[in-house]
């Protein structure tokens, strides 16, 4: 079955890859694509005739399928370029006009009087159009882009996956908070757990990170607080040595002159009390073989 178009289209086509074969001894399809690129009139042979060089061998019905398919793929990849053309764009842009808008807002004080006192998102609205809203996130993509590696560049996805509105605003509050570092962190950290990353999936993450953070710093936080309990019994046994020193000179002052406490049996209860006392720190304490004790306990 021959398909021919109303112009000729096919013929001409048919025509230029024969003349191509016959003068190169082949088939003509690598010299027609190298024809193509080289004359107006040819590559415009070759857009044209392409339906009719692909269909031209098939039924009717096999055309009409065939036509639908090649259409439905040339219009997914229509729409891919272009969204990716979109987003390399908005890249771009982010990385152009943040730094910009940070500046002015970072240096507000000295411009707001040229302005009659406006605020810096009336400014911005005024002078830019722009929406409270979209003026800080303009200026958070561009954070955010910098924390994760792309800044600079027209790369818009992360372990390919794109960088989109919903990460900014969870990953934000969470760079201002530990740092731009922990946003790797946080988008590699999501990636594994869920095989996503989601706004939501993040803010999890971010949580995670902020429990160990907390646990980390009461760990940390007790073990200063042992630390000084440490000196504070150590303060304290030696308060408790001077006095102990003390009661048993004025205990060995009353002896000599033959002279008892006023009240015995409370001076009995406390002396035991005390004897009680060192046989449970003799228990708890541990001191070192060499360690060189100064000190003699008496009993009886």
């Amino acid at each position: 079955m021959s398909t021919k178009t109303k112009n000729g289209t096919a013929d001409k086509l048919a025509a230029l890859q024969s003349g191509l074969a016959d003068r190169n001894g082949g088939t003509g399809g690598l010299e027609l694509a190298a024809a193509a690129a080289g004359s107006p009139q040819n590559r415009a042979l070759m857009v044209l005739g392409s339906a009719a060089q692909r269909l031209s061998q098939l039924s009717p019905a096999e055309q009409l399928a065939e036509c639908a398919r090649v259409i439905r793929e040339a219009e997914e990849r229509r729409e891919e370029t272009l969204r990716e053309a979109r987003e390399r764009s908005t890249a771009r842009f982010m990385d152009t006009a943040g730094p910009y808008l940070m500046w002015v807002r970072d240096h507000w004080e000295t411009m707001q009087e040229l302005v009659d006192g406006l605020t810096f998102r009336q400014w911005a609205k005024r002078a830019l159009g722009y929406e409270s809203s979209h003026t800080y996130l303009i200026m958070d993509s561009v954070e955010v882009r910098a924390g994760l590696g792309i800044a600079g560049t027209t790369d818009y996805r992360v372990q390919g996956i794109a960088v989109n509105t919903g990460h900014v605003r969870a990953l934000i509050p969470a760079m201002r908070s530990a740092g731009a570092e922990v946003a790797p962190r946080m988008w590699s950290e999501t990636l594994e757990r869920d095989g996503k990353v989601t706004e939501d999936g993040l803010r999890k993450t971010w949580k995670d990170i902020a429990s160990e953070a907390s646990e980390d710093s009461n760990t940390k936080a007790k073990e200063v607080e042992a630390s000084f309990e440490q000196r504070r019994v150590n303060s304290a046994l030696d308060a408790a040595v001077k006095q102990l020193d003390d009661l048993v000179e004025r205990l060995a002052a009353l002896a000599e002159a033959g002279v008892a406490p006023d009240d015995v049996p409370a001076a009995e209860k406390a002396v035991n009390r005390i004897k009680a006392a060192g046989r449970w720190l003799s228990g708890k304490t541990v001191v070192p073989e060499d360690t060189v004790i100064d000190a003699e306990v008496v009993e009886g």
